[in-house]
């Protein structure tokens, strides 16, 4: 499940933890896009997420001098799932 929170432009906000059991229940693995809250504002680690995307562009980086984003995971198996699926294809060309 791929969520976003809080949402732009208004900042509505999901319950992490409520969507995080109801995915994991079904087998799902969840990831979300913290782009509006970096890491010392939320930590959606606590809430049962699997992955976070940050934007290093937005808050990361803060000059504009930049163009970069990151994905974070707790463990070593859901690293190397990322890496298998979502970084060798943009090596292979696929």
């Amino acid at each position: 499940m791929w969520l976003e929170t809080p949402i732009n432009p208004f900042g509505t906000h999901f319950d992490i933890q409520k969507l995080s059991s109801q995915a994991h229940s079904q087998g799902a693995i969840v990831a979300v896009d913290a782009t509006f809250a970096p890491p010392p504002l939320m930590d959606p680690f606590k809430w049962g997420t699997d992955y976070i995307m940050h934007s290093a562009t937005k808050y990361l980086g803060g000059h504009s001098d930049l163009l970069a984003g990151c994905i974070v995971t707790k463990s070593k198996q859901a690293r190397d799932q990322v890496h298998y699926f979502v970084l060798l294809p943009l090596f292979w060309g696929g």
